[in-house]
């Protein structure tokens, strides 16, 4: 026992004389105890900034994602405006998966008609075919600014309407729907407010093919306003501008052209819609907005394999089958890339940062022999 307590009375002082080389010590093992710690933290702090700033600087039809089903939603005699179709909706998003669901913040609805060609109602142009489709879009308002007429309105009226240049049919009485375009659209189709147009089913749509001839009617739509998008570029409008401008498209030869616009029609026209549209299928496309702020790196995964779930459950090649358009899968695929260079990086960091730590304990270690080494002999 005495020689023990010796020596580390022995040991004790020759430390007291040595605190600069303990003291050198321990001040690179706690640093590189710290450093090690933090180092993780801080990669899960930037991993989440990271997420964040590649969702928020996504394509929106890239971060976010909608459903479209066709069919024709009826109204009950309790339902007013577009009721039913906001049900579906809801719906819809109960049958996401969890993962999916609990990152959407808030959900659109769209209606959309078959294509229809105009038969009548404004002067004709030379081998120029002018298409319309009509669209009921959930909180447009806001969205849109009317330059010319006046809103569009539930009219419950008819008129009969002649469609002899199309071989076969005859004049029918028909519901009247009125309509706004935009004032690109409106200028690109030579179309006023107060225009009286007739149009037919476009033959070549899917929803048109399943119909027979004779059950097809013609379309009567009344021009009352002309609107203006107030901000193309919102998020609100899901990269579609098919109600902000008109689409054109040439034959190969070039010699014919078709302009494909989009009509806007208010909620409260609904069971006019339906009734001018009957007995075709219509287009209910959900729209479901992603919020960046709900996503965290560790959900990750889960969502990932949302996303592939919902793939598979949609994935019916049919034309009228329900279509799914899901594209946050490629968005967090290129994050988990980045991702995993950034986690290579940072472990090559580390092992650098432990051999330089190793190296400075072992030059200390060396000095303080070097030091020691009469005393020790």
């Amino acid at each position: 026992m005495t020689s023990i307590r010796g020596f580390m009375l022995a040991s004790l002082r020759r430390l007291r004389f040595e605190r600069g080389g303990l003291l050198a010590t321990l001040v690179v093992v706690a640093g590189t105890a710290f450093l090690f710690a933090a180092m993780p933290r801080a990669f899960d702090r930037i991993s989440e900034r990271g997420l964040h700033y590649t969702l928020e600087h996504a394509d929106p039809l890239q971060r976010n994602f909608s459903l479209t089903t066709n069919g024709r939603a009826t109204l009950a005699a309790e339902d007013t405006e577009i009721a039913p179709v906001l049900r579906q909706a809801q719906r819809e998003r109960l049958a996401l998966p969890p993962a999916l669901g609990d990152v959407v913040s808030r959900q659109t609805v769209v209606v959309t008609t078959p294509r229809y060609g105009l038969v009548s109602g404004v002067p004709a142009i030379p081998n120029v075919a002018r298409i319309l489709t009509l669209r009921i879009p959930s909180g447009v308002e806001p969205h849109v600014r009317l330059v010319g007429g006046h809103w569009p309105a539930p009219s419950g009226r008819t008129r009969t309407v002649s469609t002899a240049a199309i071989p076969g049919t005859v004049a029918r009485t028909v519901p009247v729907v009125e309509i706004a375009l935009s004032s690109a659209t409106a200028a690109q189709m030579r179309m006023h407010v107060g225009d009286r147009l007739v149009f037919f089913p476009g033959q070549n749509s899917p929803a048109v093919l399943n119909v027979p001839f004779i059950d097809q009617r013609p379309l009567a739509l009344d021009l009352v306003g002309i609107y203006r998008v107030r901000d193309p570029d919102a998020p609100y409008w899901f990269s579609d501008e098919t109600l902000a401008r008109p689409q054109l498209a040439s034959s190969q030869d070039l010699q014919t052209s078709t302009w494909i616009g989009a009509a806007l029609v208010l909620p409260s026209q609904y069971r006019d819609l339906l009734r001018a549209t009957a007995p075709f299928v219509l287009a209910y496309e959900n729209r479901f907005f992603v919020d960046p702020d709900r996503i965290h790196a560790a959900d990750v995964d889960r969502l990932d394999d949302a996303t592939r779930q919902m793939g598979v459950r949609y994935a019916n090649p049919a034309v009228l089958a329900p279509l799914l358009q899901l594209q946050l899968g490629t968005v967090l695929a290129g994050y988990e890339a980045a991702r995993a260079q950034a986690k290579t990086l940072l472990a090559i960091a580390a092992i650098g940062l432990l051999a330089c730590a190793l190296a400075v304990i072992g030059l200390l270690a060396a000095l303080s022999n070097e030091r020691r080494r009469v005393a020790t002999a």
